[in-house]
């Protein structure tokens, strides 16, 4: 489903976001661009990929992750205001252990990230493990597979509601809005070496 997401662009930059949020993406693009350049710049990492960090025993919830059907995947690759994947030969369906593994990977991940994102006293905490998340099994052009992690946050729901679209739709249709800046995000997971890669933000208008 690609649609601009008006409201959801002035919920998250309205005062107090409005009066830093061209600060907030320089400089979180600047912090990620320093301290996990592997992820933004594409390359593999492990998942183990900052040994120091303490052991994360948080678990990202099962309900708020989908697997969807091989016909809904490869429209996960062409997002709207963020890179995806590279050229795409087909889809292909991940296994449940699949899924399970991405899941307990992703966490300290997403944790890390989190810890390189500036925030500001007046920026309310805002926690990539809560986002809602569509996975889709995608073969690369170059026969590599991977699994696509869409994902966008709870409140994009409530604008849903808002608008009289149907909020069950994210259980069997790509979500795929343009500009949203952190409310959406993506990102690449190798489900043989367990590492992940391309994790990007959606643009701003």
């Amino acid at each position: 489903m690609r649609r601009p997401f008006l409201n959801l662009h002035a919920l998250f930059t309205r005062p107090p976001f409005g009066v830093f949020v061209t600060t907030l993406g320089i400089v979180a693009a600047l912090t990620l661009g320093w301290l996990v350049p592997d992820l933004v710049w594409g390359r593999w990492k492990s998942s183990s990929w900052d040994e120091s960090r303490p052991k994360q025993s948080a678990r990202l919830q099962a309900s708020h992750g989908v697997l969807l059907a091989i016909a809904q995947a490869v429209a996960l690759a062409h997002q709207c205001s963020r890179a995806g994947p590279a050229v795409i030969r087909r889809a292909w369906a991940p296994s449940q252990a699949d899924i399970r593994n991405l899941e307990a990977d992703l966490v300290p991940v997403l944790h890390t990230i989190d810890d390189t994102l500036t925030k500001l006293p007046s920026d309310p905490p805002i926690s990539l493990t809560a986002y809602l998340r569509q996975y889709g099994g995608l073969e690369l052009e170059t026969g590599e597979r991977i699994i696509y992690v869409n994902a966008f946050h709870p409140a994009v729901l409530s604008e849903f509601r808002r608008d009289g679209v149907d909020t069950t739709r994210w259980l069997r249709e790509p979500i795929i809005v343009c500009d949203g800046w952190r409310a959406f995000w993506g990102i690449e997971y190798d489900p043989v070496g367990r590492r992940f890669r391309g994790f990007a933000f959606n643009g701003q208008a």
